[in-house]
């Protein structure tokens, strides 16, 4: 009888701690790990599809959970089309091909899983 009482006891007690154990885990996974995509310093570089593609696959791929694209750089211009204020297509000498950037990021980060 004592034998079977300490047997459950450790036994319950191997669960429990497994299930607080489990938890932390879990806790830490369920993080979010957030990356900051500077407009200026990124504009070339986003400035083709494959290129935006590419590098979210990389954050993804060492742990980051969500992106956070800059979209109105330091001159007060726009990253998208707007009716309210100008759209930066040049900087630094670069002109950015025509292509919806912030559309592309957004369809790319929401089917992210």
């Amino acid at each position: 009888m004592k034998k079977t009482i300490i047997y459950y006891l450790l036994l319950a007690f191997g669960l429990f701690t497994g299930c607080s154990q489990h938890k932390e885990k879990s806790a830490i996974d369920l993080k979010t790990k957030l990356m900051w995509f500077d407009a200026e310093a990124n504009f070339e570089r986003f400035s083709y599809p494959d290129s935006i593609d590419f590098y979210l696959e990389k954050i993804k791929s060492i742990g980051f959970t969500d992106a956070v694209v800059d979209i109105r750089p330091i001159t007060g211009e726009v990253l998208y089309k707007s009716e309210f204020a100008p759209q930066m297509t040049e900087w630094d000498g670069f002109e950015r091909p025509e292509f919806d950037y912030l559309e592309h990021f957004i369809t790319k980060l929401t089917s992210w899983d």
